[in-house]
């Protein structure tokens, strides 16, 4: 036998005798541990009694005496190991925290567990001054191994929690405290390694890499390429100059919300003459205090800037709103009495503190560029807009330079030029000079400002209202719905009153027949098709669309279709146009069969499964999670968990959060406390989230949509409602994931590729089903076997009752299923 096979054996003969021994020194709490050092280190690791100093004197001070009466030392030294161990005399002295994890830094929450964190700082001063690598504190039954701080290592701390938790980890409290072994060295290994709560699975492949071959994607014909530029034109983002009337043909507002809106919009930014005239008598413009004008000036000097705030979701059309009130609500008369300048946040990517100059920087480029009419650079205006200065020139003057003209404008010029460097003050000089010379009012767009971070969302808002009261201008900006409530109770933003207009996201139906009716009224003529394998043919376009139409407004199909791109759009019309783009080039839509018959059939359309299957394959013959509309929720990353539920875990504990609309979100530190017992730390929960984040499952607070360096908090998103309280029961969805699930049993692996292989050689509608379900019941109960494994884990590791979810599940996809039955039954 090796050297640690003989102390495993030891242990586990003595393991009943060490746990009564601890019983009996808890109990008449005895005043030294000498007896479970004996015990551990003597009897089973296998140290000679004469390498161990005892009651090794560490110092004398009044802290090291006080130290003293709490523990007693011992400095342990082999030719391979050395080390001093801190055993306590009574009682029990420290907790460890209540999770999974194992390794620990001495300064993080570890030492907040601890009653007396002075411990582990008296043990790491004794390392130093006695240059010994490690120190063991020990209560009897738990052990904390505390290293020397050393830059390699990640964590300096590894815990043992109970006897249990030592022999399921023997190797490792082996290799470390025993005399044969090389301690530091094995220490400084596991310190410096990522921790995993239980070891990766041995065996892991899925469907889909067992029944790859040489051609893996289903074939579009020339689909793709024929209608790109109609796609690229009907079915995008209308921002685009040369667009302004495709946006007019498409803008969508069902309620008359908009419309309301824009009125309100309208009415701010409209000149005031008319409404001035009805508010001001015939009598007036006779009065002895002043005319008409003098009057007019003095109402519209009164004036004050005003901020609209719009609210709603990233994609919700926010941006669209502004674009189709400029373009479309707004009269030529009007535009001519506005200076409107959209500034895209996007276009901001420096350091916070600068965006004050980057929103002058990009007001002076709009004067410069969009306004040369108003001749603001011109000398006449110039000293119009600077006639203090004038003022204050001419008269600073002594009587005998009055006389020549040219000095004082000499001296004018150059005072001017030096108060024209105040960029500030020469844009509110611009202004007032538009506004009271000509009645031209300032609007400001700041746009995208949604899809910046918070705290840069509130400082645009902040700056929002500086430039209105400024510039006395009306400043149009947007906020993430979140973002509203979180900083309208805020100082000091609870004295500040914005117009507040909340864009709601139109129906995915309607958008997409908006687009299609514009398409309608537009295209002429054919385009050719290739069917493969070598049919060559002509397509009227409006057939082409027809097919489209059909099928949003199939009897059939048409609800099913709508709701699928309402929920895997979440309210983001961005997304919602990229999923309808997806459906229409996917080889799996089989678009160019169904326009093989347009001579044929009136009414052709797509059928609801067909539009699944392009949005799940896309081009793919397999579904492949990687390049899929659809996210694998059973998918387990490198958490050091490795549990196929902890994604469907944490998406439901969001959503159970998400009820309260102004507090949706949920910090990451509080997410790690939460599923502490299954996830190490900060950087393995960011593994999982991450994905989830880029596939628009969750949101987060800092606006980030692919890493969350920045972020703080998360909230599951519409798409996330949807996967959690819908599609993970729905039967179409959970047989394509489990061919792209890893599977770690062997033989349920080839179980299910059995089964799956029958199913891509299967013609007969009713025999196909019946294969699909049978993979899928056969996955259900895969993943059923591995919750229990996960629960059964996690209650010996904790000692705590925990709850599964999958039972809920299960049940769900089988009523779900026998629905689908009773359909096809009918």
């Amino acid at each position: 036998m090796t050297d640690i096979e003989k102390s495993y054996q030891s242990w586990c003969e003595r393991e009943e005798e060490l746990k009564k021994l601890v019983a009996d020194l808890e109990k008449n709490e005895a005043s030294t541990r000498f007896h479970i050092i004996d015990e551990i280190f003597v009897q089973i690791l296998g140290w000679n009694k004469k390498s161990i100093e005892v009651e090794f004197s560490v110092g004398s001070s009044a802290e090291d005496e006080a130290h003293k009466k709490l523990f007693a030392d011992y400095k342990i030294e082999s030719n391979y190991n050395n080390f001093l161990i801190e055993a306590k005399r009574i009682g029990r002295f420290f907790t460890l925290p209540t999770s999974s994890t194992r390794k620990y830094t001495s300064d993080g929450v570890i030492k907040k567990s601890l009653n007396n964190a002075s411990f582990i700082e008296q043990s790491e001063k004794y390392m130093r001054n006695l240059g010994i690598p490690f120190c063991v504190l020990t209560n009897g039954f738990q052990f904390m191994i505390i290293r020397q701080k050393v830059l390699k290592n990640q964590k300096d701390i590894i815990v043992f929690r109970s006897f249990d938790d030592i022999k399921n980890n023997f190797i490792t409290f082996w290799s470390i405290l025993s005399p044969f072994s090389n301690g530091v060295e094995y220490l400084d290994k596991l310190l410096s390694t990522p921790e995993e709560i239980r070891t990766r699975p041995q065996y892991e492949k899925n469907i889909r890499s067992q029944i790859l071959k040489k051609d893996e994607q289903v074939s579009t014909g020339n689909i793709r390429a024929t209608t790109e530029r109609y796609l690229r034109r009907y079915f995008s983002e209308l921002t685009l100059e040369n667009q302004k009337q495709l946006l007019k043909d498409c803008y969508c507002d069902p309620s008359g919300r908009f419309t309301v809106f824009a009125e309100t919009l309208k009415n701010e930014i409209l000149p005031k003459e008319l409404s001035y005239i009805k508010k001001v008598t015939i009598s007036n413009y006779f009065n002895e205090e002043g005319n008409f004008r003098n009057q007019y000036i003095e109402n519209f000097d009164e004036e004050v800037g005003t901020v609209f705030v719009l609210v709603g979701g990233v994609g919700a059309g926010k941006s669209t709103f502004v674009k189709y009130f400029y373009e479309h609500e707004l009269d030529t008369i009007t535009k001519q009495r506005l200076v409107w300048v959209s500034i895209d946040l996007l276009d901001f990517s420096r350091q916070i503190d600068e965006l004050n100059d980057f929103l002058t920087e990009k007001i002076f480029e709009s004067l410069k560029t969009n306004y040369k009419h108003f001749e603001l650079e011109a000398w006449d205006t110039s000293k119009i807009m600077y006639q203090d200065i004038v003022d204050e020139t001419t008269k600073g003057m002594p009587p005998f330079m009055r006389s020549d003209q040219n000095s004082i404008d000499s001296e004018i010029y150059r005072r001017i030029t030096i108060e024209k460097q105040n960029k500030e003050d020469y844009l509110k000089r611009v202004f007032h000079y538009l506004k009271n010379n000509l009645n031209i009012r300032p609007c400001f767009v700041f746009d995208n400002v949604d899809q910046k971070p918070s705290a840069w969302q509130e400082e645009v808002l902040l700056l929002a209202f500086n430039r209105a009261t400024i510039f006395n201008a009306v400043v149009i900006s947007s906020l993430r719905l979140e973002n509203y409530f979180s900083l309208k109770d805020k100082p000091a933003f609870d004295s500040i009153e914005p117009n507040v207009f909340r864009i709601e996201p139109p129906g995915v139906k309607e958008l997409l027949k908006k687009r299609i009716a514009a398409f309608k009224q537009y295209p002429q003529g054919e385009f050719s098709v290739e069917i493969p394998p070598n049919i060559k043919m002509s397509v009227p376009l409006e057939k082409f669309i027809s097919v489209l139409d059909n099928t949003l407004d199939s009897p059939s199909h048409g609800k099913q279709v709508e709701a699928m791109l309402e929920n895997l759009s979440g309210g983001n019309m961005r997304r919602a146009l990229n999923l309808f783009k997806t459906f229409i080039q996917s080889g799996n839509t089989k678009l160019y069969e169904l326009l093989n018959q347009y001579r044929r059939i009136d009414n052709v359309e797509v059928d609801y499964n067909y539009v699944f299957d392009s949005l799940i394959l896309k081009d793919n013959v397999h579904y492949n999670s990687s390049d899929s509309e659809f996210f694998n929720v059973f998918n387990y990353y490198n958490d050091g968990f490795y549990s196929h539920m902890t994604v469907v875990n944490i998406l439901k504990y969001l959503d159970r959060l998400s009820y309260n609309e102004k507090n949706s979100f949920v910090s990451i530190d509080d997410l790690i406390e939460k599923f502490k017992d299954s996830l190490i730390d900060r950087d393995k929960l960011l593994n999982i989230l991450e994905p989830l984040l880029s596939s628009y499952l969750i949101n987060s607070n800092y606006g980030e949509r692919s890493r969350l360096v920045l972020t703080t908090s998360v909230s599951i998103s519409l798409l996330g409602k949807y996967y959690i309280n819908d599609l993970i029961t729905d039967w179409r969805y959970l047989y394509y994931v489990c061919t792209d699930t890893p599977i770690t049993d062997v033989q349920v692996l080839k179980t299910m590729k059995r089964i799956y292989e029958a199913v891509l050689r299967t013609k007969n509608t009713l025999a196909l089903f019946g294969l699909k379900r049978q993979l899928i019941d056969t996955f259900m109960e895969y993943l059923k076997d591995c919750e229990n494994a996960d629960i059964e884990f996690m209650r010996k590791l904790t000692h705590k009752q925990v709850q599964g979810c999958f039972d809920e599940l299960q049940a769900n996809y089988r009523h779900n299923i026998e629905l689908h039955v009773k359909s096809i039954n009918n």
